[in-house]
């Protein structure tokens, strides 16, 4: 599938039989309103579609069955004529570019059935190197017919790994072990992420590297930074004249005592105390 941001793709995450259920989005799980039960349009291929999970076509006692009927799915019922369904299959989402955004949540609605964790749909993230699973999707209660289900919301937040991230992903993992189960099994609609805040980097606490001492009636600066000496302070908080030569500042009046030098490294303005005597 091709949204307007990119296209979904399908990563294998276990093993799939031959008859393993696929990924679909079409209106057969039509999307409506959360907490109103899902359409199931087989005449529409356009309206209101949806992400889910589906049967594939198969034929079992000489009856052909279409694929993607709904929300459902096989639950390995006919393995025993070797129509075997077992499938571990993620739904990966285009790449979402995070940059300047931070407080990252995901809002669908789903709903999903199956068979406590054997059948089951897990949500997934990826930071731009490795895929983890963040949430475990819980089931949805419905009063809706079969293979239908009660339109459910949930908000789920992304790792702190997402804020200012070009390359994020998410993504939604179906596993069946193909030895019983029940309807509906997974669909979900209407994604969106959502950011509580404009991203502002962390300052970064500058290094001790620099050092600032006397060297007889001089003052010595080592730093592996560029710097600016803003000033020279005495004891009484008066401006010291100086010049600076390379590294080592020169004060006009070389009195012994308590000074306070200012220097900029970096943007960041620091003071250090020097003693000369």
């Amino acid at each position: 599938y091709t949204g307007t941001n990119g296209a979904w793709t399908i990563t294998a995450t276990g093993t799939n039989d031959t008859y393993y259920n696929p990924w679909f989005v079409s209106a057969t799980a039509a999307g409506t309103t959360v907490n109103n039960c899902a359409d199931n349009c087989l005449f529409s291929s356009t309206t209101n579609q949806s992400l889910h999970i589906g049967n594939p076509s198969f034929t079992a006692f000489s009856t052909y069955v279409g694929a993607d009927t709904g929300s459902t799915y096989l639950t390995g019922v006919f393995c025993g004529i070797g129509i075997c369904s077992q499938t571990n299959n993620r739904a990966e989402s285009p790449t979402i570019n995070c940059t300047n955004r931070a407080g990252i949540t995901v809002t669908f609605l789903y709903y999903e059935n199956g068979e406590n964790t054997n059948d089951d749909a897990t949500f997934w993230y990826y930071n731009g190197s490795t895929w983890a699973q963040i949430h475990a999707i819980a089931k949805t209660t419905t009063t809706c017919p079969v293979p239908s289900g009660t339109w459910t919301q949930l908000t789920v937040n992304l790792p702190s790994s997402a804020n200012n991230n070009p390359n994020v992903k998410i993504g939604f993992n179906w596993t069946n072990n193909g030895s019983g189960g029940a309807d509906p099994s997974f669909a979900v609609d209407d994604i969106t992420l959502n950011s509580t805040a404009t991203y502002v980097p962390p300052v970064q606490p500058y290094s001790t590297d620099i050092q600032v001492y006397a060297a007889g009636h001089n003052i010595i600066v080592d730093s592996r930074d560029a710097y600016k000496v803003l000033a020279v302070i005495d004891i009484l908080g008066r401006s010291v004249p100086f010049t600076l030569s390379g590294n080592t500042i020169n004060m006009k009046e070389n009195k012994e005592g308590v000074y306070f030098v200012q220097v900029e490294v970096k943007g960041i303005k620091l003071t250090r105390k020097v003693l000369i005597h």
